[in-house]
């Protein structure tokens, strides 16, 4: 195919040639040109002439046939180049016919993307449909956790009371066992306090005549002392000290004196707690740090670890006043009703221990050389002093721990209950409190819990 078109292109090359050549000769003619006419000089002869002919024939066509090599060798080299660019051409139609299958390929290729891309938007769709589902069966079985756990909580609260109520009838069912045997202490305390009162009313080298008048002397009936307070107000004082002639009146008068002179010193002072107790209550619902800070280090809790809800709580357990009739009690029987060396020369009405020879008065018997009853300015002092010191030493823990559940209960806290709680307060132990509870039932000193201080 490639020579059939190399010869049809060569035939209009030839046919150019020739006519070129005949025009070469017809043109003067034609253009009415004559040839130059030649001199007898230069004339040359027919033969001359022919071969003159002949000679620019042959060199014509010498010159023809050079053209027609160029030609030829052109014509060879547009085949070449025919060759190639049909070459050229087949390996482009390949190289499309290949881009084609190509962008088929890629067109497919899409498609499947394109597929895919719809499944994958398809399937994120679900995924999301399913994590919306996945979270709200999270929430509902986190809220059925918190059901289930709340009512473990309420099941293992059913199972405290439980025990606790269990451990109650225990504890009642010992109470009840030693209840006997406990009044039976107490009656014999009170007969002896009873008898060493009536010898107190009868002084040395009395007269036959003074001692039927004495035996007539009674003693103040329960709340005699104070029923002159009117509307269970007790008046303020400024009385710092215990009366020097204290110990020169009669039994009753000494007793009521000191009744009237102490109560409302311990009146004021749980006041003072008891408004205080609120302050940290109003604290802890502002959250005022500073003044909750304040109180855990007045209060001996600075080296509490536990949160703060428990902190509140023991802080609270300790921030509650004393009871009227256990001070009363107890400032009675470890003052001697005020006629106590410690309390004459210290204003140490409670009996409190310091371990500073200058804190306080050196005990006469005492089995530790630094031990001394620590001493006060006041006696209004020596009360405040005592109530922080059953609010805060580890000792009182229990007696802090029953407090706190009398007054959750929304009672007001008994001193005859409490006083079980104190057997660390005197070396004597039970004893010393059924003598603390045979001062409160002899003189009646819970008649005076409701009393407050007249401003």
């Amino acid at each position: 195919m490639a020579k059939q078109q190399s010869r049809n292109l060569n035939r209009p090359i030839i046919a150019v040639v020739v006519l070129a050549v005949l025009f070469s000769y017809a043109a003067p003619n034609l253009m009415g040109l004559k040839s130059p006419r030649l001199t007898p000089k230069d004339a040359l002869s027919p033969l001359q002439l022919k071969e003159r002919e002949a000679r620019l024939l042959r060199e014509e066509i010498d010159a023809l046939n050079k053209r027609l090599d160029l030609l030829v060798a052109r014509n060879k080299l547009a085949e070449k180049a025919q060759e190639l660019a049909l070459e050229k051409s087949q390996e482009a139609q390949s190289a499309l016919d290949a881009a084609q299958a190509d962008a088929r390929s890629a067109n497919e290729a899409f498609d499947e993307a394109d597929l895919k891309d719809k499944e994958a938007k398809q399937a994120l769709r679900y995924a999301r449909m399913t994590e919306r589902q996945a979270l709200e069966a999270l929430k509902v079985a986190n809220e059925k956790e918190r059901a289930a756990q709340r009512a473990l909580l309420e099941a293992e609260t059913l199972q405290t009371e439980a025990n606790k109520a269990l451990i109650n009838a225990q504890s009642q069912s010992r109470l009840a066992s030693q209840t006997l045997s406990e009044i039976e202490a107490l009656e014999a305390k009170i007969a002896e306090l009873n008898a060493i009162e009536q010898q107190e009313e009868m002084p040395l080298a009395k007269k036959p005549e003074d001692k039927a008048e004495k035996t007539t002397r009674r003693l103040p009936k329960a709340g005699e002392a104070i029923l002159a307070f009117e509307g269970g107000l007790v008046p303020q004082h400024n009385i710092k000290t215990l009366p020097k002639d204290l110990d020169t009146l009669e039994v009753a008068e000494r007793k009521e004196t000191f009744i009237a002179l102490l109560l409302p010193l311990i009146v004021e002072a749980n006041e003072i707690i008891a408004q205080r107790r609120k302050d940290i209550i109003s604290a802890i619902d502002t959250n005022d740090e500073a003044f909750i800070k304040r109180m855990v280090k007045l209060y001996g809790l600075s080296k509490f670890n536990g949160d703060a809800q428990e902190l509140h709580s023991r802080l609270l357990s300790r921030v509650a006043p004393v009871p009227t009739s256990l001070a009363l009690a107890q400032a009675a029987v470890e003052s001697g009703w005020g006629q106590s060396r410690f309390a004459k020369e210290g204003n140490a009405l409670f009996g409190q221990w310091a371990w500073t020879a200058d804190a306080g008065i050196k005990p006469l018997d005492a089995s530790n050389d630094r031990a001394v009853i620590r001493s006060f300015a006041t006696i209004y002092d020596s009360v405040f002093a005592y109530m922080h010191n059953l609010n805060t030493h580890s000792a009182y823990a229990e007696f802090r721990q029953a407090r706190a559940e009398m007054l959750a209960k929304g009672e007001a806290p008994s001193g005859l209950l409490l006083s079980r709680y104190l057997t660390a307060y005197a070396e004597l132990g039970k004893e010393y409190v059924y003598t603390l509870q045979a001062m409160i039932l002899h003189n009646r000193f819970d008649l005076y819990e409701p009393y407050r201080l007249a401003r």
